[in-house]
């Protein structure tokens, strides 16, 4: 039996703030959650431990109450890891998950009215309960982050996430159409799914926004913009459904 954590970017701990640190583990072969039946942490900033094997909340998800006092006089920085050592069906089996200390965390801000803004028959799916749109939204949420990530941006530093409203919302709109492609088997989806992705891609090859590079966590004439990467188009368009 193999098993993996659900670590879909690095955790943001903020500091000096008590928080809950979660993790949910999954059986790789069958995508079935494992629920953990005791376990510690341990919290690493650096090479340096933090916390020293502290005992969990164990269960699905496994939780622990990081207070603020452990993280206050700490440095803002990108090479926290947590490690987690739980006893599942009466193995134990050690996880990491990467982490930032952050002053303020990141929050993306895209709406459901963002959305159906563009398609409103989604929001009669939402209604009906035939779409989980703000889980679709999450899940978007998490390829940006790891986007920003891959091009050597932490999240919480970014001041204009307002920039990264249009990538999101394509983002979240192919998903929709990606899932619906796949489900129905209509090509109308797939060719909608296919616009997005384009246009996901687009917006990361002119997006702009002011990034904290001192960390201190306000917008000065020090604070350099920063974009995404350029996008060559190797096809002409497609005709496009609405």
């Amino acid at each position: 039996m193999t098993l993996i954590a659900s670590v879909p970017y690095p955790d943001e701990l903020q500091r000096g703030v008590t928080q809950t640190l979660s993790l949910t583990v999954y059986d790789d072969a069958t995508g079935a959650t494992k629920t953990a039946t005791s376990g510690t942490v341990s919290l690493y900033a650096g090479s340096r431990k933090v916390i020293d094997e502290a005992t969990v909340t164990a269960g699905n998800p496994s939780t622990y109450s990081l207070a603020a006092s452990a993280t206050s006089t700490e440095s803002l920085a990108g090479d926290w890891l947590e490690v987690w050592s739980l006893v599942i069906d009466g193995m134990s089996h050690v996880f990491s998950r990467p982490a930032f200390l952050v002053r303020r965390p990141y929050r993306h801000v895209l709406t459901q009215g963002d959305v159906t803004e563009l398609h409103p028959e989604l929001a009669d799916r939402e209604t009906a309960g035939t779409l989980d749109l703000d889980g679709t939204i999450q899940a978007a949420d998490a390829v940006v982050r790891r986007d920003l990530i891959k091009l050597g941006n932490r999240p919480e530093l970014v001041f204009d996430v307002w920039a990264l409203l249009d990538a999101h919302r394509a983002k979240t709109l192919e998903l929709i159409f990606r899932a619906d492609a796949q489900s129905v088997g209509d090509g109308r989806y797939r060719e909608l799914a296919d616009y997005y992705a384009e246009q996901y891609r687009e917006e990361w090859g002119r997006v702009s926004f002011t990034y904290d590079s001192d960390q201190d966590g306000v917008i000065d004439d020090t604070d350099a913009r920063r974009g995404g990467h350029p996008v060559v188009m190797l096809t002409s368009r497609k005709r496009w459904w609405y």
